[in-house]
């Protein structure tokens, strides 16, 4: 009786050990995973940043919030502005 108590304590250990084995290999893994999510959380957030957006646009298809356009202001009061159409 105690030679097949101690048989089966020893089966239960070896099964055990190996469930063991494998938690602590999925537990590597997803702690792998969430920090490669805290990563690509954090790319997302540096991408999406409205600067980001607004330099990447000016840069890669010459979009920007101010027209290159030269203003003169001029302060007088005796010009006349004409509309004619074409």
């Amino acid at each position: 009786m105690t030679l097949i108590f101690c048989i089966s304590q020893l089966i239960i250990n070896a099964n055990l050990n190996k469930k063991s084995s494998r938690l602590e290999q999925l537990n590597r893994e997803k702690n792998s995973l969430i920090e490669k999510n805290r990563e690509l959380q954090e790319e997302i957030a540096k991408m999406t940043s409205i600067t980001v957006v607004d330099k990447l646009a000016e840069e890669k298809i010459s979009l920007s919030d101010s027209p290159k356009v030269k203003q003169i202001y001029i302060s007088t009061s005796n010009l006349v502005a004409n509309a004619s159409e074409n």
